[in-house]
């Protein structure tokens, strides 16, 4: 009898066990993959980065994870609004690739310990993500392009039949209006 209960407790004590390390594992994968997460404890960081290159580096990295991520999400819109990409997607596939090895740089540039080293290399790293932003931007506005051309297109046509609408309902009730007025 006592056997039977500590297998029990035993048996019972192991699948919480595994139940709760496999609820950990999630939650890890989770906030490791939560992109706003992600932005949050960069933005965190660079708050919290005593003044001067490292703080800087800190926010250079926020700058480059914001630009990269808002382009992504409007290339993706506008692909499921069944606007035009072309071969956008492709290529914010690749401004992500970059963006992650400059982040990468990044990483390293704010663990640097020497604080000459890490001026002397800080304007490269400055200036490549500038142009990588600048890349995304484009990017964007060309996705934003895309969805207002294929909008514009759809709206010339609404209009025409809206107006045939409603003159044929103005006449529909002046009609209406004349049979009942004879009555």
């Amino acid at each position: 009898m006592l056997e039977e209960l500590l297998l029990t407790a035993l048996a019972v004590l192991l699948v919480s066990g595994l139940l709760l390390l496999a609820a950990a594992w999630r939650a890890v994968r989770w906030l490791r993959r939560n992109q706003r997460l992600r932005q949050r404890v960069r933005t965190a960081q660079a708050l919290l980065a005593p003044p001067g290159p490292r703080r800087e580096v800190a926010w250079l990295r926020r700058e480059l994870a914001a630009a990269t991520r808002a382009t992504a999400d409007a290339v993706a819109l506008v692909g499921e609004a069944g606007g035009a990409v072309g071969d956008l997607p492709h290529l914010a596939r690749r401004l992500g690739r970059v963006a992650g090895t400059l982040d990468a740089e990044l990483r390293l540039l704010f663990g640097e310990p020497e604080a000459a080293e890490l001026a002397r290399v800080l304007p490269a790293a400055r200036a490549r993500v500038a142009e990588v932003t600048r890349v995304a931007r484009t990017m964007r506005r060309a996705s934003s392009a895309a969805l207002g051309a294929g909008t514009a297109a759809e709206i010339a046509p609404l209009q025409v039949e809206v107006e045939r609408e409603v003159t044929a309902l103005d006449a529909g009730i002046h009609r209406l209006l004349a049979l009942a007025a004879r009555a």
